[in-house]
């Protein structure tokens, strides 16, 4: 192995442990569904997402697996299948972090829908939900 591949190597290998590390410590971490759904997560909020008799709905943490409050949150969910675009459906905020969209059709890969949210202070952050 010749000393250029040696050092891509090791670099890539300090990477693999540091980075984790390096996220960890700015405060992100791994959370787990606590309503059965599937997770997303962006830099700033985890979401848990379920898809139930028409209804998505989508429970909001911040990068420490935080419960953010919903209220003055706005959102769309549009599903995106080979048969076409179905959406916007808008989510309304419910009680503690919990919003919900009614009307969303049942989705399965390769189809998926992208969530957009947008937070209390008007930054927008988007999902693939798939």
């Amino acid at each position: 192995m010749n000393f250029f591949r040696k050092t891509a190597v090791i670099a890539a290998a300090c990477l693999a442990v540091t980075m984790p590390v390096a996220w960890a410590a700015e405060g992100h971490v791994h959370v787990e569904p606590a309503h059965g759904g599937k997770m997303v997560e962006s830099s700033a909020y985890h979401v848990e997402w379920l898809l139930q008799n028409g209804a998505l709905t989508i429970y909001l943490s911040d990068a420490k697996g935080v419960a953010v409050a919903a209220k003055g949150h706005t959102g769309s969910v549009l599903v995106v299948a080979a048969d076409g675009r179905k959406g916007p459906f808008t989510l309304t905020a419910g009680d503690a972090n919990k919003m919900t969209a009614a009307g969303v059709p049942a989705f399965a890969p390769p189809a998926s829908a992208i969530l957009t949210l947008t937070d209390a202070k008007g930054a927008a952050h988007q999902f693939k939900l798939k």
